[in-house]
């Protein structure tokens, strides 16, 4: 009988608990149900049993009983909104030139072809660490290994190393080695909204640019770079990006907008160019200017 009384204290507590739980009407919530259902939106009405939760894009209301509620927040941080309200953005990585620090996903091959022409397929080991290729065409160009780790939240880092040449050649007498890189890069931010900035050195085989005389073999480009990326809708994004090239006093920037035309395929359409420096000021070199177009696969 006294744990029968103690069973029934404490099943009215809950509900009591339940009854008592009151929301902000207006402020942006997540609240999950017992049916292991998560909803997200606006509190529009409640009473002492129900809260009604209004979807932000398609404005569908949805009214919830108290006591089916296991856990809720309220979303105050935008980028924790963005990811709620969009979901994760599994094209995000790609910028223009290069891409963000963000985790691989083991499971999956992430391929860009730009162009038609320049296809790079990454080939994750494991969340951290992945084999990247490039062809032209259908002709193997260059290999490397590329490094990412989330050092605390939203803040990334990563590393790349990477060979190019003519991988067809190798027992030619000619140094099938056309060039190397190296890149060192920091994201910040989420799949939605993010900012990198990269810093690398390529080494150009002075055969190739007509430099075979000199008394090294490669010619040395420094770099350094931002991009970000800003998702607007599910399927609509904006990507951009700079390169600075100190040697030669120059820029090469650009942006394209991506459109995710299905769950495993974003186009990007966009343009880039030459940004030369003269003294004091930057000036676009409209002759330069280039289309730019990408398909960005998931495999």
């Amino acid at each position: 009988m006294r744990q029968l009384l103690i069973l029934c204290l404490l099943f009215s507590g809950a509900l009591r608990a339940q009854d008592s739980l009151w929301f902000h009407t207006g402020m942006i919530y997540a609240i999950k149900t017992s049916d292991d259902i998560t909803y997200s939106g606006i509190v529009s009405n409640e009473d002492t049993k129900f809260v009604t939760i209004q979807e932000i894009k398609t404005r569908e209301k949805t009214e919830l009983r108290k006591t089916a509620i296991v856990s809720y927040a309220r979303i105050n941080d935008r980028d924790a909104y963005e990811e709620i309200i969009l979901g994760k953005f599994i094209f995000a990585r790609q910028a223009i030139f290069t891409n963000a620090a963000f985790l691989f996903d083991p499971d999956e091959l992430h391929g860009n072809n730009q162009w038609l022409l320049l296809d790079h397929i990454d080939y994750p080991l494991n969340e951290n660490v992945a084999i990247s290729s490039s062809a032209f065409a259908i002709f193997p160009l260059s290999v490397g290994i590329r490094t990412h780790f989330e050092v605390k939240k939203k803040v990334y880092l990563g590393a790349h190393g990477f060979v190019i040449g003519d991988l067809f050649n190798l027992a030619s007498e000619v140094s099938p080695l056309w060039g190397w890189g190296t890149v060192l890069k920091a994201t910040t931010g989420t799949s939605n909204r993010h900012i990198t900035a990269t810093a690398g050195l390529v080494g150009i085989n002075n055969a190739l640019i007509g430099l075979s005389g000199t008394s090294r073999p490669f010619s040395m480009l420094p770099y350094i770079g931002l991009s970000g990326g800003k998702r607007f809708t599910p399927k609509v994004a904006l990507t951009a990006e700079a390169i600075y090239l100190p040697t030669a006093r120059s820029f090469v920037t650009g942006s394209a907008l991506k459109f995710v035309v299905a769950d495993n395929l974003c186009i990007g359409l966009g343009a880039f160019g030459l940004v030369n420096q003269n003294n004091t000021y930057f000036q676009l070199d409209r002759s330069t200017l280039l289309p730019y177009l990408s398909f960005e696969r998931k495999f």
